[in-house]
């Protein structure tokens, strides 16, 4: 009932009151996965990344599952930790192969790397299971970034046919010397 609480309290904004009642939970059982992970969450919303590290690590010692592993790689990677973050997005990949997420962290990271081509594979992956438009046009910066203003173009288009007021999709399009229509 705390962690519900903890949970509820923290939709409402009210932090520091979910924060007590995830420990209250936590207290009564220290084994609770879920107040472990809403913890962790919401410290990471208030930027205490060590705090939150800790408690993913919790969470994943009781019950991993992909969604820890990512939560735990974002923390690494906002820590500046990029090969710790990759190994946590993979392993969140490993969970779940169809978790989304990870794929993008795993990409954005892999880019911080200067490995873009495998960067780019990974939001391909992403999006053949969930297209967007603002991976499209991650991809097509990627893509850019590699000299392949084509397929670059090609993506930034795929990302104006889902959203045609997409400002920064037309910026890049225009940046590879291509009009929409093209």
């Amino acid at each position: 009932i705390y962690s519900d609480l903890g949970f509820v309290l923290d939709r409402q904004g009210k932090g520091e009151e979910a924060v007590e009642n995830y420990h209250r939970a936590l207290a009564l059982d220290p084994e609770c996965a879920s107040a472990h992970f809403n913890l962790a969450v919401s410290l990471l919303r208030r930027d205490s990344l060590d705090e939150a590290a800790v408690q993913y690590k919790a969470a994943l010692r009781v019950k991993p599952t992909a969604e820890t592993h990512n939560g735990l790689g974002f923390v690494f990677s906002k820590q500046g930790k990029v090969d710790e973050a990759i190994a946590q997005f993979r392993e969140a990949i490993r969970v779940n192969p169809k978790y989304t997420a990870a794929y993008n962290n795993l990409a954005g990271n892999l880019i911080k790397q200067g490995k873009l081509d495998e960067a780019a594979s990974y939001y391909r992956t992403s999006l053949s299971e969930k297209p967007s438009a603002t991976l499209y046009n991650r991809l097509g910066v990627v893509l850019m970034r590699l000299g392949r203003a084509g397929e670059a173009a090609q993506q930034f288009r795929k990302a104006l046919v889902m959203n045609p007021e997409y400002a920064e999709a037309h910026s890049n399009l225009a940046a590879v010397g291509m009009s929409p229509g093209h």
